[in-house]
């Protein structure tokens, strides 16, 4: 477990760098003073169950930033969407910034059970027009800031035939953000190893030596190339 911290730290400092690079706020402001966090989704945002009470997302994006919502769920799925936003709907401005993880599960669950709706069983593209329908209501007025993240791999067999189905969702996640100028954070680039996950699929979790270490040229990398923070593209940067 503690060879996984790392990788939960990548995680939140994307985020950080990413929020931090955009020039939203008055100079003469703190930026943190203003600036409010929203995490929507899955467990990629909401991994508490999966690690040390410590080591959460959570935990450790609210050390940093106290102004910070977390409606994401674990087991959260597409159409959990609109529950989570009807908590935070009322909270959002345009010093809000709203990152989402979703999608994986449902890739799962309409693969894994197909007798329940044949409709998305190997259909990406259905399940990504559910996916765009959701978030052309959400947010077709809203203005906040909005980042998506993509979905990594899983390395375990069990799961590794549902790498073309990943592959395709992120495929269309990148186009679909592009077309529409909101961000995108590519953490497939970041856990690729076995190691890098809990039960097979959960991400670990973990302390910050490595990135210490990394964290200034990484900081300079994102400012100055929007790209390359350990192998994650950072289009929201």
């Amino acid at each position: 477990m503690k060879k996984n911290n790392k990788y939960i730290w990548f995680l939140l400092i994307i985020i950080f760098l990413t929020l931090l690079s955009r020039p939203t706020v008055s100079v003469n402001e703190p930026f943190f003073n203003r600036k409010k966090i929203i995490l929507m989704g899955d467990s990629m945002l909401k991994n508490n169950q999966y690690v040390k009470p410590k080591q959460s997302v959570e935990y450790l994006l609210k050390q940093k930033h106290s102004n910070t919502i977390i409606v994401a769920k674990d087991n959260s799925h597409i159409a959990n969407l609109p529950e989570q936003f009807d908590k935070i709907k009322s909270s959002i401005d345009k010093h809000t910034e709203i990152i989402i993880s979703i999608g994986g599960n449902d890739i799962l669950y309409y693969n894994q059970n197909k007798h329940i709706n044949k409709y998305y069983y190997n259909r990406i593209d259905r399940l990504f027009t559910l996916f765009e329908k959701t978030i052309k209501k959400l947010f077709k007025d809203t203005k906040a800031t909005i980042y998506f993240l993509n979905i990594y791999y899983p390395k375990s067999n069990s799961y590794k035939k549902y790498h073309n189905l990943i592959s395709e969702w992120n495929q269309q996640l990148k186009m679909f953000t592009k077309k529409h100028k909101y961000h995108l954070i590519e953490v497939d680039k970041l856990f690729r190893h076995a190691t890098d996950f809990t039960n097979d699929i959960e991400t670990g979790s973990g302390g910050g030596g490595w990135v210490n270490k990394n964290i200034g040229i990484s900081f300079e990398n994102c400012l100055l190339n929007k790209t390359n923070f350990s192998g994650a593209n950072l289009s929201g940067c």
